[in-house]
């Protein structure tokens, strides 16, 4: 999950736990659906928090 999330344009820090992960993206550079698909697509569930 960390590499897909790591690979996305815009993203600049990912830290990935156990039931957590915590992405810091540059505004504008990547959408929620971006972060959530990359997240599915690596066979996690994704749901988006504020």
């Amino acid at each position: 999950m960390q590499a897909a999330l790591t690979n996305l344009p815009g993203v600049s820090n990912v830290n990935v736990n156990l039931q957590t992960a915590t992405v810091n993206v540059e505004p504008g550079k990547v959408s929620t659906a971006d972060l959530t698909g990359a997240v599915e697509g690596a066979g996690f569930g994704a749901t988006a928090a504020n």
